[in-house]
């Protein structure tokens, strides 16, 4: 079996490779540019036939070790749900695109969405039309609909708020993920909005769940089902931290996951306030 993985050098797309670069009969290519990956996350893997690695942009590549491929995971994604550049709308679209016509006829195309498709809604089912209020929101969804309308085995994730190893805490995303750069680096933390915004907080280990979980095609919400405010993060960890102020960005966001918890998924214990904790314990006895 021929499996490519886009972006399979970043946070989510790394941890994905650690789950199944082990499995007998598949050659697995992984494309990434690592403008956001890192090699470190995927320099266990043994470079053999069955594992490639393609250095670049998906976009712009000329040639891959295979023209078509029985399953396609798309982890890529400029990921800033701020971010109001039309280049990061275009690079997410056009890497669904061109992967589309990667894909053998019948093979399968998993996608990671997101739950920014949503826009401001509590316990979003997938039902639910789509009410982006991002240029990211907009094109994730917009790539929802290429998927949709050229594939037919589709697997569609719209991912909650995902936190966990491998993270970088350095960028404008990740509230969990800054708050440990802010400690071990010891920077002050700037909680925005009084700490009001709610969000769906997933693990990123539970996200790899869901992926394997056996299911047919279609699109699930993956995330714990519950909100946190920011605050609720912040308090238990941080005895000090300054006030951002007012930025712009969705109020509530949570999702109904319960498509998916009825195929037998369910997210683990681990929350952010106990990821948190144990990643300063880790971080303090380094």
């Amino acid at each position: 079996m021929k499996i490519l993985v886009i972006g399979g050098a970043g946070f989510i797309g790394s941890h994905f490779i650690e789950s199944v670069s082990s499995k007998n009969n598949i050659e697995l290519v992984i494309v990434d540019d690592f403008s956001t990956g890192n090699i470190e996350n995927i320099s266990s893997l043994p470079l053999t036939q069955e594992v490639r690695i393609v250095t670049g942009d998906f976009t712009e590549l000329a040639n891959l070790p295979e023209e078509h491929y029985d399953k396609i995971y798309n982890f890529a994604a400029k990921i800033d749900a701020r971010s109001e550049l039309i280049s990061d709308y275009m690079n997410n679209v056009c890497i669904t695109a061109k992967s589309i016509g990667n894909l053998k006829h019948n093979g399968e195309y998993h996608f990671m969405s997101s739950c920014a498709v949503y826009g401001c809604i509590e316990n979003a089912k997938e039902t639910d039309s789509p009410a982006t209020n991002t240029l990211y929101g907009l094109s994730k969804s917009h790539s929802e609909d290429l998927i949709n309308e050229c594939v037919e085995n589709k697997f569609i994730y719209r991912l909650g708020n995902v936190y966990g190893e491998r993270q970088d805490g350095t960028r404008e995303s990740g509230v969990i993920s800054i708050i440990l750069n802010c400690i071990k680096n010891n920077i002050s933390f700037k909680m925005y909005n009084e700490g009001n915004s709610t969000r769906d907080y997933i693990y990123v280990k539970d996200v790899i769940g869901a992926i394997l979980t056996d299911k047919e095609p279609g699109t699930y919400n993956v995330g714990t089902g519950f909100g946190l405010k920011t605050s609720e993060i912040v308090h238990p960890i941080l005895a000090e931290y300054e006030n951002g102020g007012f930025r712009k960005e969705t109020d509530k966001l949570t999702l109904n996951t319960s498509k998916l918890r009825n195929l037998g998924w369910k997210p683990s214990s681990m929350t952010p306030v106990s990821f948190l904790k144990n990643s300063i314990m880790d971080h303090k006895n380094v």
